[in-house]
C-alpha cells in the first residue's frame, strides 16, 4: 500500500521513469535501493535519549512525551551539577539578556516553525550541534560566534569529505566568517568504492546554521551528549547540510545560481539531490559522525537519524520508542 508520505518519497522516482523509460539512469538506481537495517532492542533510557534528540522528526504529542520523560532518564540523574564545568556557566552568564535582541536568534527560529509542515507537527529534516564553552582556544561569547563556530565545524568536516574522495573543498558562496556557505568538489573519474552505484563530476554542498542559544544549568542536553555544552544552534533545523550534484557552471568554472521561489535566498543551479544515493549517505555519516551535531530526515525509506557513530532509523513517528532500528552504513574512508 502506498501511503501519502511514501508517495511524497516515491514521486521523483515515478517522475524519473516517466521521462528515461526503461534505461534507468545510474542516480536513480542508487536513490532507488534502500539500505540494508534491522530492529534493535535499546534500554528505554537509550530509546527517550535518541527520541529527544531527534523528537522534532516525531509528532507533537510524542515530542512532548519524550521532553518530559528524558529528565527521569539514568543519563540526566548521572549528570550532576559537578559536571557542568565553570566555562559552560560563564557562557551563559554573558549571554543573559542577549536573545530577544539577536536576529540570529529570530532567524533560527523562523527556520524551525517553518519546518513544521506535516499534519502532526513533525519535520521533515532536523539538524543541530552543540558545542562547549571554549573551540580552538576560544571562548563563544555570543550567538554570532557560535553560529560561526558551527559552520567552521561543518566546513572542517567538509574537508574530511573531500580527502577521503580524493579533492578538495572549494568555496562558492559565503564561507569564511559566513554561517550560510556552498561548496564545491570536483571530483575524480574514478569512483573510491563500487558501491557508489551513481559517482558525478561534482558535488555541490549547501550549508545552513540557523540561531543558536547559550545553555542554561538546567538543560539535559550536556548529560544527554556526554560533554559541557555550553551553546547549542537551536532545536529544529539549524546545522544543515544538503548535498547536490551536477551544478551548472559558467565559461570561468563559476557555480551559477538561480534564485528561491520561497524566499529571498538563492540556490545554486544543480541538477539532482544525492542524499539518498550510496554516496551521499556515506558523506552525511562522515559528517555527523560523533555527539557535537545530528542530521535526520523522514524523507528516507526507513527514516534515519545520523549521530555518534551510527545511523539510526525509524519507520513511524508516533511513540516514544520510534527510533528503533539500526541502518548499515558506512562512512567514507579517510586516508
Amino acid at each position: 500500500m502506498i501511503t501519502a508520505r511514501n508517495f511524497k518519497i516515491l514521486a521523483p522516482v515515478f517522475l524519473s521513469v516517466l521521462l528515461y523509460g526503461c534505461a534507468t539512469p545510474p542516480w536513480l538506481k542508487d536513490v532507488w535501493k534502500t539500505p540494508d537495517h534491522e530492529r534493535v532492542e535499546l534500554t528505554q533510557d537509550e530509546y527517550l535519549r535518541l527520541g529527544y534528540l531527534a523528537r522534532y522528526l516525531a509528532d507533537s504529542d510524542t515530542r512532548a512525551k519524550l521532553e518530559s520523560k528524558v529528565l527521569n532518564t539514568e543519563y540526566v540523574r548521572q549528570w550532576g551539577v559537578h559536571d557542568y564545568s565553570t566555562n559552560t556557566s560563564m557562557a551563559s552568564d554573558v549571554f543573559i539578556g542577549k536573545v530577544s535582541s539577536d536576529l540570529g536568534a529570530g532567524l533560527g527560529a523562523a527556520i524551525l516553525v517553518l519546518g513544521l509542515i506535516s499534519g502532526d507537527g513533525s519535520m521533515e529534516y532536523v539538524s543541530q550541534a552543540f558545542l562547549p564553552a571554549e573551540v580552538e582556544g576560544q571562548i563563544i561569547g555570543s550567538v554570532k560566534e557560535a553560529r560561526l563556530a558551527t559552520s567552521v565545524l561543518l566546513r572542517k568536516r567538509l574537508e574530511l569529505v573531500a580527502e577521503a574522495l580524493g579533492t578538495k573543498l572549494e568555496c562558492a558562496q559565503g564561507c569564511e566568517n559566513h554561517p550560510d556557505s556552498i561548496y564545491t568538489l570536483r571530483l575524480p573519474a574514478n569512483k573510491p568504492d563500487e558501491r557508489f552505484i551513481y559517482w558525478p563530476k561534482d558535488i555541490v554542498v549547501t550549508i545552513d546554521v540557523g540561531g543558536a542559544t547559550a545553555v542554561p544549568k538546567d538543560d539535559p542536553i550536556s548529560s544527554l551528549i556526554g560533554f559541557p555544552v555550553a551553546w547549542k544552534t537551536l532545536p529544529g533545523n539549524s546545522a544543515e547540510v544538503r548535498l547536490y550534484s551536477e551544478g551548472t557552471y559558467d565559461v570561468n568554472g563559476k557555480l551559477e545560481f538561480e534564485p528561491n521561489p520561497g524566499g529571498p535566498k538563492i540556490d545554486p543551479a544543480v541538477r539532482h539531490n544525492i542524499e539518498k544515493t550510496a554516496l551521499g549517505l556515506s558523506i552525511l555519516r562522515t559528517i555527523y559522525s560523533d555527539t557535537q551535531m545530528i542530521w535526520g530526515s523522514q524523507e528516507f525509506h526507513p527514516g534515519m537519524i545520523f549521530f555518534d557513530g551510527a545511523v539510526h532509523g525509524f519507520v513511524s513517528n508516533g511513540r516514544e520508542e520510534f527510533v528503533n532500528l539500526r541502518v548499515k552504513i558506512d562512512a567514507l574512508a579517510i586516508p
